[in-house]
């Protein structure tokens, strides 16, 4: 079904004396789909492995594509398999703004979502665990 288009049924209704026809109009009318992106809610460490999932809300069927917002091509390490944009190993360079496109009827709808990826984390994400593992050792 397209959005905002009518369509005409056909129905045939038949009894023991007798048949009939006749067509019925409707209007097909479907909320137009909402777009989340769901990603990390803050800086990851450089190193990480990171995904985002970009939800096609409303029933849609849920085909989408990722890009740059400032237009570049994705970074090395970052792949888009349907839904999920994939990054191996983020680096400071890979922050940026990723764009999620649902290609509907009605039009293009977009979500947009930063990333960001600090060099200081990698770091104190490194010391802390090193931290916890002194704590928290086990020992056979």
């Amino acid at each position: 079904l397209i959005p905002n288009t009518s369509y005409d049924i056909q129905v045939r209704t038949n009894n023991k004396n007798s048949s009939s026809d006749f067509v019925a109009q409707t209007f097909i009318t479907l909320a137009p789909p909402t777009l989340k992106v769901i990603g990390p809610t803050s800086a990851v460490p450089v190193g990480t492995t990171v995904a985002l999932a970009c939800v096609v809300e409303s029933g849609y069927n849920s085909t989408v594509s990722w890009s740059r917002a400032d237009g570049a091509s994705l970074p090395p390490g970052a792949s888009a398999q349907g839904n999920l944009l994939l990054f191996t190993s983020v680096q400071v360079q890979t922050s940026g703004i990723y764009v999620c496109t649902f290609a509907g009827s009605a039009g293009p709808i977009t979500e947009a979502f930063s990333l960001i990826v600090s060099s200081r984390l990698a770091g104190l994400a490194f010391h802390y665990l090193k931290y916890l593992s002194t704590k928290f050792a086990v020992t056979p």
